[in-house]
Order: C-alpha cells, then structure tokens, then sequence
C-alpha cells in the first residue's frame, strides 16, 4: 500500500467517526431567500458569546473552479451576506441576508465588521459573470467595496457602494472603526488607499496610502490593536513589513518600521496577537488557486510568529524577531485567534476543493490546535481534528474564546444539498490535551461561504 493510499484511507476512517458524532443537519425550512436549516440546539448545551455571525458566500462559482478554472453551476442563493443570529448563547437560523457581490478569490479578508457590531464591509475583488460565461478567467475584476448597516439582524442593508480605480483585494478596519484601508490589484502603484468613514458608516473619497519601502503587492493589511502599527504581508515578496501610523489632519500616513520579516515561503494572511506582542502569519508553499505541493507527503503550510518590536534599541535601530514556526498541514491559508491571545486554530483546507474524479482530490479538512505563549511566542501543536468539508476557510471564535466557528465553502457529502453549505461549532476542551470537540449545532448558509466574522 502506497503511503498516498494509507494516509487516505487513514482521513476517510477519521470523517466516518466524525460523521457518527455529529448529528445530520435537520430542515427547518426557509426563511425569505436564505436557506435555514439547523440541527436542535438544546441538545447541547451552548454559551456561544456573541450578536450573530455573519457568513459571506460567493455563489458565482463552485469550490474546483479554483483548481479547473470552470465556474460550474450557479448558486441560486447568489452572493449573500448572511446573520446567524446568536439568542441566550445559541446561534439560531439564519435571521436575514442581503445580496452583496463578493468572490472567494478575496478570501476571509474581504469581510470587515466594526467592534460595535453595526456595520459590514465587504470587498467584491470578482464581478459578476456576464450571461454565457463559465470561466473564472472570464470573470470581470470587482471594484466595488460595499457598506452593509447590520442594525436590524433580520433586515440588513446595504446603505452604499463605492467604486474605487483597481481590482479589490481586501478591507481592514482602524481598532476605533474610523479608517478602511482596502488592497487594490492593479499595475502596482497603488496598491492600498485609505478611507475616512463615518459615525454612520458611510465611506468618504479614497486617498493612496503611500507605504515606503513596500516590494511587491500587499495581499491586505492588519492594523495593530492599539491603531499605532499595520502591517502588510507580500506574496510576490516573500515578506511581510510592518508601518508606523502617523495622524495627519485629513489622513493617515506611515513611516517604515523596521526592516521587512524575510519569509521562506509566501506569506498570507497576517494577524496580530490581541496584546499587540506578536504577528503571527500563516505562510504557504503554493496557492490554492492552481497548482500545489507536487508530493502530497509533504506538509506546505506553516504558522510564523513575529516578535513586534514596540520601541527602537539603544542603537536607534527597530528589530522585530521571528520567534517559531510550526507546521500546520498542505493548504492552511486560514486561522484564527483566540481573544486572550492563548490558542491559535488554524484550517487546513488540504485538496478537497479539487474536482470531482480528481485522484488527489482529499475528502475531510483538518482543525489544527495551538497553544500560543503570550510571553514567548512559541507555538505548541495540540491536537489535530478531521472533519468532513470542501474549502474551509472561515473560521472565528466567540468572544470567551471556548468555542470556535468553522464555515465550509460546500457539503463534501454528494447527498447534501449542492446549494448549501454550514456553519459548524467547535468546542474548546480544556484538558490535559487540548482539543477541539464537535457539538450538535450546524447552521446551514448559502454555498459558497468563504469569509466568517463575529458580530458583537
């Protein structure tokens, strides 16, 4: 038995156990045009701390369109922006949704939610196909970023769209919800423009962001919690740099701070630790839009952590150290922080987006468990979890941090409705050995959910 075969079979046996624990998904029916199906919450007890959740889904294309190119069958839900609303510690289902268009290209960086829970943005990075076209290279570039009032749960609404001059890779919001800093793909000479929002929600002129020193194109930025710092990882340079905020009158500007992180592999998303101490990004051979690691053996993805110089040396100098990396699995471009700052869960998507027949095609995902050392940095491989799923890599924990969202772009279960996919909740055990246990809550969303944040 080749070692391909053992370490599948090995995956399809863990899904199996997987599926024997959690419940089928139960239909509730529809609510209006979101699909609302959820198993019984009170058979589990939940505290799930927060407002809602909401889900962002691109129904434009099927998950093997990144690997083929062909955008397969519509969603008939379309892109959708949908709240799962959360009642005396239960998400429920689904309360509301609103059509806004997104792309899973953007990935979980297209989606931004200010820290009083009222307003949404979300980068479109894809337009929508014309009639007659099935490629995704056919696609035309989304420039649109949208502003979504989430005051009303059950009725959100998009209050504003803004065009802006480039492709839209990305939204970040200031820690005090008065700056968007959106990535642009374009020729490169702008890659980021900044934009004052205001008290309500509406967005003003966009403005370049100039960031010195920059070398190559910022997959998106990350603002430091304290709003002094942002950072900006760079695939096409293997890097990630780090900026000092300067308030202007009208605007932010940035000084260089720090030498750029010189990184081994392309750097992805990149956040920061909720002390500010540390960055930590998720760092990958491949993409997952075309070719990956040739040797499905061999782990592509790993975590870094970056110790982020608060102040210069006695030297004038400004060093920030790479202080660990940790293997996380072949396609891990998702992860998450837990609000102490003490646990990392990061996804690995692995090949289950591959297309149907594909014989690299993977069937489960995995959770991997971090304990993370607020004081060090250092990362300690906990627990590994499988589950069944197709493209997860949307994932968010609650506001205690003892449970952990995970939103899968399509059911790997060909039985399961194709128009749907779910939210599932994990719960975080405390224990000799960490882990990630299932519990019976799964919320059913439009297919194509790929961006997942916590409304407070």
């Amino acid at each position: 038995m080749s070692s391909r075969t053992a370490v599948r079979d090995a995956v399809r046996s863990a899904v199996r156990v997987h599926r024997a624990v959690i419940p089928a998904v139960v239909a509730l029916g529809l609510a209006g045009p979101v699909l609302a199906r959820a198993a019984d919450p009170g058979r589990s007890y939940m505290d799930f701390d927060a407002r809602a959740i909401a889900v962002l889904s691109d129904g434009d294309l099927v998950a093997s369109a990144l690997v083929d190119g062909q955008l397969g069958p519509r969603s008939p839900w379309g892109d959708r922006l949908t709240l799962i609303p959360v009642v005396d510690g239960v998400p429920r289902k689904p309360s509301g949704a609103v059509f806004v268009s997104n792309s899973v290209a953007g990935g979980p960086t297209t989606l931004a939610i200010d820290r009083a829970g009222r307003f949404a943005y979300v980068a479109e990075t894809d337009g929508k196909p014309a009639p007659g076209v099935t490629r995704r290279d056919r696609l035309p570039p989304g420039r649109q970023v949208a502003v979504v009032d989430l005051a009303d749960l059950a009725g959100p609404k998009v209050i504003q769209t803004l065009a802006l001059a480039a492709r839209v890779r990305s939204v970040t919001l200031s820690p005090d919800g008065g700056r968007l800093l959106v990535g642009l793909a374009g020729d490169g000479s702008v890659p980021v423009v900044q934009i004052a929002v205001g008290v309500d929600g509406r967005l003003g002129a966009p403005a370049a962001l100039e960031m010195p020193g920059l070398e190559g194109t910022p997959t998106h930025v990350a603002w430091h919690p304290s709003g002094r710092w942002v950072a900006a990882p760079a695939a096409d340079g293997a890097a990630v740099r780090l900026w000092r905020v300067v308030d202007g009158a009208d605007a932010v500007a940035l000084e260089a701070w720090g030498p750029p992180i010189v990184t081994d592999r392309a750097p992805g998303i990149a956040r920061f630790t909720p002390d500010g101490r540390h960055l930590v990004v998720a760092l990958a051979r491949g993409r997952i839009d075309g070719a990956d690691a040739a040797d499905a053996d061999v782990a592509a993805s790993t975590l870094a952590v970056v110790r982020v110089a608060q102040a210069a040396d006695a030297d004038g100098a400004v060093v920030h150290t790479l202080v660990d990396t940790a293997v996380v699995g072949r396609a891990a471009p998702a992860f998450a922080i837990s609000p102490d700052g003490r646990r990392v869960v990061a996804v690995d998507l692995r090949r289950t987006h591959r297309p149907a027949g594909d014989a690299q095609r993977d069937f489960s995902a995995a959770l991997v468990l971090f304990d993370l050392d607020p004081a060090t940095g250092h990362l300690t491989a906990r627990s590994t979890t499988w589950f069944e799923s197709v493209l997860p890599q949307a994932i968010a924990f609650d506001a205690s941090g003892r449970f952990v969202a995970v939103a899968s772009f399509a059911h790997a279960d060909p039985t399961q409705p194709a128009s749907e996919a779910t939210v599932d909740l994990w719960r975080v055990v405390d224990a000799p050995v960490p882990r990630l246990d299932p519990t019976e809550v799964r919320i059913a969303v439009p297919r194509g959910a790929h961006a997942l944040q916590i409304v407070r």
